[in-house]
């Protein structure tokens, strides 16, 4: 084999070789990441939201170009300022959505900045009603009509918190409890008794949701396939009469390191890819060609 075409062999390796490399930097392992392609990732529900052609918000400000619109915040990740509570408040107030899903309770003081009586409970929220004969997999009934609710009756959430206050939409049976010392037991310190998982309030002229279960939109409850109606009560969400908004100027969905944003981001990019397709096959012909594969 001569030498140029020994270089050209190695090129060809070292070419594939960076793009297993791009689509490893590219992924992330954190829990909620838009990134993280893994069952606690939420890569699937940022598909199935591109395809419905929802909007990514990463500046409040941005939200005046979308009135009436439904915005979707996913397990923020930190303390709200009191810009962007009024932000909030007055988006909300003018008639739009806001469907908030924290199970930590970082919300509550968005939701007191917004008036809301809605409050995210602390304590992990288990029940002998459960899926998989898992505590942690507590089963929620429909309690009152929306439109979140429309077509479904029983929806399975991971771990969730409990709410109070608001109307509850759904609810737990009287079998559930919260596990104040983590053994998946009801003890003789804690009550059975419904807790309230989604609730809704009237804000102005809007509409607010709080799910106390963000892990109801990462991939491992995506993709559960038929389970009771968890697919109907997402798709409620994705699919409302408003513009959809996707926030992540607060959220968790949007760790991971610059690195894994910046490919990603080419990684998505349509043009790029086809770029990066035809060089590959090009290369790989060219090596044919010349006998080098």
């Amino acid at each position: 084999m001569q030498i140029k075409n020994l270089f050209a062999l190695v090129g060809c390796i070292l070419l594939l070789l960076a793009a297993v490399l791009f689509v490893h930097l590219a992924t992330t392992t954190e829990d909620y990441s838009r990134y993280n392609i893994q069952w606690n990732g939420t890569s699937v529900l940022f598909e199935r939201a591109g395809d419905l052609g929802a909007v990514t918000i990463t500046d409040l400000d941005d939200l005046d170009a979308y009135p009436h619109s439904r915005l979707l915040l996913i397990a923020p990740g930190a303390a709200f300022d009191d810009e962007a509570i009024a932000r909030y408040r007055d988006y909300v107030e003018a008639g739009s959505t806001l469907v908030l899903a924290d199970d930590f309770g970082t919300a509550n003081q968005l939701l007191a900045g917004l008036g809301s009586t809605i409050r995210i409970q602390d304590g992990n929220l288990s029940s002998m009603d459960a899926e998989y004969s898992n505590p942690h997999t507590v089963l929620a009934y429909r309690s009152a009509n929306s439109t979140l609710t429309e077509g479904v009756e029983i929806v399975v959430m991971n771990r969730p918190a409990s709410l109070t206050g608001g109307e509850i939409l759904l609810e737990t049976s009287i079998l559930s409890f919260v596990d104040t010392d983590g053994d998946l037991h009801i003890d003789a310190d804690e009550t059975l008794g419904k807790h309230g998982v989604v609730a809704y309030e009237r804000i102005g002229e809007g509409d607010l949701f709080v799910l106390a279960d963000p892990s109801l939109f990462i991939n491992g409850m995506l993709t559960l396939g038929s389970v009771r109606d968890n697919q109907q009560f997402v798709q409620n969400i994705l699919e409302g009469n408003e513009t959809l908004l996707i926030d992540l100027t607060n959220s968790e969905t949007t760790s991971g390191s610059a690195v894994t944003s910046l490919l990603a981001a080419v990684k998505s990019t349509t043009i790029i890819k086809i770029i990066l397709i035809c060089t590959v096959l090009l290369l790989v012909a060219y090596a044919f060609r010349r006998n080098i594969l």
